[in-house]
């Protein structure tokens, strides 16, 4: 037998095995009620004056945390929120830099959960997303990143020192640069480059499917090529055409493609076979001679494959030259068809035709 107190300080006889054991029990069930009861209640911490902060572990600094009296929370540990974390009025988001790191991560814990979002809403007219940070956090290099797509850590926005900026594939509404903009490596690597002040250079081709409206002058150094019809409109001003020279020296000469758009200047004193580029040339395809020696130049002009020469009122004829008194200051044009070629004269001197 024991005698233990009750209620109001009487004596309470209890007897060994069973009864202590529901006693026992009332007493854990009345202490767990009690637990409860206390969670339950919202607690309300209310410090006087002198009281700067609470203090959780070493404080803020020293591996703890510190709430001030004005409700700044400062903490050396990780922040975890499962639920919504909201930011009202002018409030500013920051994180802290050290030496080591500055570095704002935000990401599923899993491959497979949804990407994070954070949505913006209720701003005003010109606001947006703002991210402020020290400018030493930028130097030497250093970015700000955007991180998104299939593949992690594949950035696809970077905004560095100075504002540079760094992108995978954009869509734009508009774009206003106030310096150059550089395409892959720029004009002269390969790429292209375009200047605030209007000029456009590129080291690849330049293709427009559209009319282009040139009201400038348009200089070509190299090869000029037009497919459909041109159209000119004002003075047109004829650069200076290549050349090249035959020398007539009792042998042959057998012209090839080097031949095509330029002027040929013939000269010597002997005659001299020249022999025409195989049929099939490009149509359109034009080659110019002209005799600048003596009477004594007398080249003849023959064709590749016989009776394939288109001549004035022949149109198989094997060669075309001029006799004495008729050689100097003589002009030839060929022209191909795509099949053959044609000869026209067009000196004043007179053409002699071989058939």
């Amino acid at each position: 037998m024991k005698l233990l107190q009750g209620r109001g300080g009487s004596p309470l006889l209890l007897k060994d095995g069973e009864a202590m054991k529901r006693y026992r029990f009332g007493r854990l069930l009345w202490l767990a009620f009690a637990i409860m009861l206390f969670l339950s209640i919202s607690i309300t911490l209310t410090y006087g004056a002198g009281v700067a902060s609470l203090t959780v572990g070493g404080g803020y600094g020293n591996t703890g945390a510190t709430i001030s009296t004005a409700g700044a929370l400062s903490m050396d540990g990780a922040f975890t929120c499962k639920g919504n974390l909201s930011l009202y009025n002018s409030s500013t988001l920051r994180w802290g830099y050290t030496a080591a790191s500055g570095i704002w991560t935000w990401m599923p814990s899993t491959t497979t959960a949804s990407a994070g979002t954070w949505t913006l809403t209720a701003l005003t007219s010109g606001n947006g997303l703002k991210i402020v940070c020290d400018d030493d956090i930028l130097n030497g290099g250093k970015y700000i990143n955007l991180y998104g797509g299939s593949a992690a850590d594949t950035s696809v926005w970077s905004v560095g020192e100075q504002g540079a900026m760094s992108a995978g594939a954009s869509t734009l509404a508009s774009l206003a640069c106030t310096a150059d903009g550089t395409f892959g490596g720029g004009y002269g690597s390969t790429g292209a480059t375009i200047a605030t002040t209007g000029n456009i250079q590129t080291n690849g081709t330049l293709t427009v499917d559209g009319t282009s409206t040139l009201t400038g002058n348009t200089a070509v150094t190299g090869t000029l090529g037009v497919t459909g019809a041109s159209t000119l409109s004002g003075a047109a001003t004829i650069p200076v055409l290549a050349t090249k020279t035959i020398t007539c020296a009792a042998g042959t000469t057998v012209l090839d493609s080097t031949y095509y758009g330029k002027v040929t200047l013939v000269s010597g004193a002997a005659a001299e076979t020249v022999t025409l580029p195989e049929n099939g040339a490009t149509a359109g395809t034009q080659m110019l001679f002209i005799i600048i020696g003596a009477d004594a130049t007398a080249p003849v002009f023959a064709c590749a494959t016989a009776d394939t020469l288109i001549t004035p009122n022949d149109a198989a004829a094997d060669s075309v030259t001029f006799a004495s008194g008729q050689r100097i200051g003589a002009c030839l044009q060929f022209v191909s068809t795509g099949t053959y070629w044609v000869v026209v004269n067009v000196g004043s001197t007179t053409m002699s035709i071989t058939t």
